[in-house]
């Protein structure tokens, strides 16, 4: 299963940790914006470490599940990461995460809605 993973750390030091952390277990797609692929258990597992570099009185980490659906054309508007290849796009109503995929001779992104 994918989830999205985003935080909001007020101190430095404790920013560094959880990007670090993310990294490991994660895929960034923005800043403060991570792909996680895996079970709702190895989820936990990766909030649990975070929450041990937080303070819960001033930072914020929030998950959110995301499924797949179907295959169309990318869309990736404004400043990215180098070789990220996953776009959050966010309308009034509706929103997609879409990421490159490599595995078809289309070539054609995959949109996780």
């Amino acid at each position: 299963m994918n989830f999205i993973v985003a935080y909001d750390i007020a101190d430095p030091k404790r920013l560094k940790n959880v990007a670090h952390t993310l990294e490991q277990s994660g895929r960034r797609v923005q800043k403060s914006v991570f792909m996680f692929t895996g079970t709702r258990k190895q989820l936990n597992a990766v909030i649990d470490c975070l929450v041990s570099h937080i303070d819960i009185s001033e930072d914020r980490i929030q998950a959110w599940p995301i499924r797949t659906s179907t295959r169309a054309c990318r869309i990736d508007v404004g400043a990215s990461l180098p070789d990220t290849g996953v776009a959050l796009v966010i309308c009034e109503d509706h929103w997609s995460v879409i990421e490159a995929v490599d595995d078809n001779e289309s070539h054609e992104p995959l949109i996780l809605e």
